[in-house]
């Protein structure tokens, strides 16, 4: 039996659009770079260096990584082994830079990035993680090691960017999180939620490991969200969400590439471009949330 599911728009036209600037991935780097000058400054865990991998061995549930830099070249490794799909990981970027991923990352449980200068997946990264959450906007450290995922920026400009392969567990998510976010690559999440939302501060709500709801508290200027690639999440939820606070320069979500949440047995899937009470929303490209079920 055909069905056709969810898809749901939220918009409101305004006669002109304005683009803000991408964050600047600063110098180039090594094949071989591995985030450097690390420093557990939350919970219990330990850095191995070896050759072009690192290690990060955490015994506890939540865990804190402080670096100078995090930056992954094409032919490095991270890989984060936690206790549980449960677990999870924040590491906080002191760079200027914008951190750069060009290699791999791996994890057990759920990682969460956070370089309020950027973060810029490579046309060369991979990501096979239970869970991702990449951000330009700051948590501390006493909230997250409590529970709370409720994330806020400064009120600048910046970007993350996915031009790479982002994969998340059966029910995982893959959540990116900035003034301006932008897909140019390949992000999945099977079973699960793929969140790309613009704003100064938003709220993520969890049931376990799974990312149920996305709430933007508190809009930002020229907030911005694109599609240009691929976003799959079979039997998930996918959601663009954008929040602006300049009456002139509104919010704008632009899909021109393919989001696919088709059913499966059981499961609906959803597509969400929700661009507030003034934004807009240019739906073009392929949206798919039909399925088959027997």
């Amino acid at each position: 039996m055909q069905r056709v599911l969810k898809l749901i728009l939220v918009s409101a036209l305004l006669p002109s659009l304005l683009f803000g600037a991408w964050a600047q991935t600063g110098a180039s780097i090594s094949a071989t770079q591995l985030p450097s000058g690390g420093k557990v400054v939350g919970g219990q865990a330990t850095l191995q260096s070896i050759g072009n991998t690192l290690n990060v061995n955490q015994t506890t549930a939540r865990g804190v990584v402080e670096w100078n830099t995090f930056n992954v070249g094409s032919q490095a490794n991270v890989n984060f082994n936690q206790p549980s799909a449960n677990a999870v990981t924040l590491n906080r970027v002191m760079d200027m830079n914008a951190s750069q991923i060009l290699g791999r990352i791996s994890a057990t449980g759920q990682v969460f990035i956070s370089n309020p200068n950027g973060v810029i997946f490579g046309t060369t990264s991979q990501v096979d993680v239970g869970g991702l959450v990449s951000t330009t906007k700051g948590i501390s450290n006493a909230d997250f090691m409590s529970g709370k995922t409720t994330f806020e920026g400064n009120g600048q400009a910046g970007s993350v960017i996915n031009q790479g392969s982002l994969q998340a567990a059966l029910g995982g998510y893959i959540a990116l999180l900035a003034p301006q976010v932008r897909n140019e690559g390949i992000i999945v999440a099977r079973e699960g939620t793929v969140a790309l939302a613009a704003g100064d501060k938003t709220t993520l709500e969890f049931s376990g490991s799974k990312l149920v709801s996305v709430i933007i508290d508190r809009p930002i200027i020229d907030a911005l969200v694109e599609n240009k690639q691929l976003i799959r999440a079979e039997g998930g939820f996918v959601v663009m969400s954008a929040r602006s606070a300049n009456g002139l320069m509104n919010s704008v979500i632009k899909q021109t590439g393919t989001i696919e949440a088709p059913s499966l047995v059981q499961r609906e899937g959803r597509i969400l471009l929700e661009g507030g009470e003034q934004g807009i929303v240019s739906a073009g490209g392929v949206l798919n949330v039909s399925g088959v079920q027997a």
